[in-house]
């Protein structure tokens, strides 16, 4: 049996996020990933666990999906797994007839210190007169928001007037765009913080900055963005051979041996991610990370029942 990949979009109803998955499949192709497939949560007419299902009767049983997002939100966290059979974005195991199959659900883009130098070094020297917008979708949970804010301070902190901005809850396009003007800005490049800046809101916050204005490419484009998706695949993996002992200590039972001595099992797991995170982490440990942010995100959900808002 063989390891594969399924790169995992959110809405096949969208070109930019077609155009990303299928930029992102050729990607993976070419550095040697091999079983890459493309799987969307809605919009297709292929359900998800229907192609995850036809790749295990192509003969693999251990998948890394990558889901192509910015930030974490309900949808990585909760809607595309279980469109999997998976609990949430941290489980390990699917069933598949009456088969164990391993999957490993990977991390969004998040604040990746790579991305941010690939976007400090393509703005290069700081212009007074030019204003760098960050657009992100945005969401009621927190991710988006911290993620954006993040990206805007690297370019603040290389000397670029910079701000985010957001589609959904949040500070406009047109406001941010104001703000940069008002600090002498003539000029407004737009950076997408997205995987796709075709849809009908980011088209019309794009439109809605009045002063001139430059927009780029989105990021999920990007060299850099492929090149961190291409981690998050195991490097053994890249000849598409199984690896089930890879994934076997994956979760909590990955470092509750050090987060014993904070005592409660449930308190004491999510502490430890923390402390571990806080400490600084390689890219081993890139699926602890999105523990801790699913951690957060849960208590977030707990406050907003029902709510359906998700960051792509």
């Amino acid at each position: 049996m063989d390891a594969g990949t399924i790169v995992f979009g959110a809405d096949r109803s969208v070109p930019g996020i077609v155009r990303a998955a299928e930029n992102a499949k050729a990607f993976l192709e070419a550095r040697g990933r091999r079983n890459v497939r493309i799987a969307y949560y809605k919009g297709s007419d292929e359900e998800p666990f229907s192609i995850m299902s036809d790749m295990y009767l192509q003969g693999v049983d251990t998948f890394c999906i990558l889901p192509l997002a910015i930030a974490e939100g309900r949808m990585t966290v909760k809607l595309m797994p279980q469109s999997l059979h998976l609990p949430d974005n941290s489980g390990s195991w699917t069933m598949i007839g009456s088969h164990d199959v391993a999957a490993r659900f990977s991390t969004a883009l998040g604040r990746d210190s790579r991305m941010a130098e690939a976007i400090v070094s393509k703005f290069g020297e700081p212009r007074p007169d030019v204003g760098i917008l960050v657009l992100s979708r945005g969401s009621k949970l927190t991710q988006s928001r911290k993620t954006a804010e993040w990206y805007a301070g690297k370019l603040q902190d290389a000397g670029w007037k910079a701000a985010a901005a957001f589609l959904h809850h949040g500070t406009t396009a047109s406001e941010a765009a104001k703000t940069l003007a008002s600090a002498g800005c003539d000029k407004i490049v737009i950076l997408p913080l997205m995987v796709a800046s075709d849809t009908a809101s980011a088209l019309e916050a794009i439109e809605s900055v009045r002063i001139e204005k430059e927009v780029l490419e989105p990021v999920a484009l990007w060299d850099a963005f492929l090149d961190i998706l291409d981690s998050k695949v195991p490097e053994k993996w890249r000849s598409g051979r199984r690896l089930e002992d890879e994934l076997g200590h994956y979760g909590v039972h990955l470092l509750d041996h050090r987060v014993g001595h904070l005592g409660d099992p449930a308190v004491g797991i999510h502490k430890g991610y923390i402390a571990i995170l806080d400490g600084g982490l390689d890219d081993r440990f890139s699926h602890d990370v999105g523990i801790v942010v699913s951690v957060e995100i849960d208590c977030e959900l707990a406050h907003l029942e029902g709510n359906n808002t998700n960051s792509i």
